[in-house]
């Protein structure tokens, strides 16, 4: 990608409590943090150059939801300024934005990305893949069950009840 972009080769670097703390309203805890990255990083969609030399990083999360961050080249490494969820419409103001000064924004999507099959492979790889699966304690099934009934009610009413199934 980096490449592509005409950019120096670089490691990506975020210090994670740093950034929960400057973004509280997004991410709850360092862990949270990590996992947007990483997630971003695993699969972008598009990278982004900045005129101040920064770029952005973004994945299309699912359907409607859009994830990121932002970069600079500082000692050798890419430091991760920023993290966050893009609203309807900001990607493509980011392009345009981009695009109006002159920068080539990099689409990144591949064959495989498309057909779904980069996402499982992401999946397989984040789930340890042949690896046996970590069972849930019923006690735990039973809290999140209860947790995720409450969420899915307050948003579509009293008539939702969350149960897993077990595939």
């Amino acid at each position: 990608m980096l490449q592509q972009l005409q950019l120096p080769h670089g490691r990506f670097w975020a210090d994670y409590t740093a950034l929960s703390k400057k973004h509280p309203e997004a991410f709850s805890s360092p862990e949270q943090v990590r996992d947007h990255v990483e997630s971003v990083l695993s699969a972008p969609d598009v990278a982004i150059p900045q005129r101040s030399g920064d770029i952005d990083i973004v994945k299309r999360a699912d359907v409607d939801r859009m994830i990121g961050f932002r970069a600079h080249l500082k000692n050798g490494r890419y430091q991760i300024s920023t993290a966050y969820v893009l609203e309807p419409g900001q990607l493509e103001r980011m392009k345009s934005g981009a695009a109006h000064a002159g920068a080539t924004v990099l689409e990144l999507t591949s064959k495989d990305h498309l057909s779904g099959q980069g996402r499982i492979d992401e999946y397989n790889r984040a789930a340890g893949a042949g690896q046996a699966p970590r069972r849930m304690t019923p006690e735990a099934r039973a809290n999140l069950e209860l947790a995720l009934t409450d969420v899915v009610r307050k948003i579509t009413g009293p008539g939702i009840n969350v149960r897993f199934v077990d595939i």
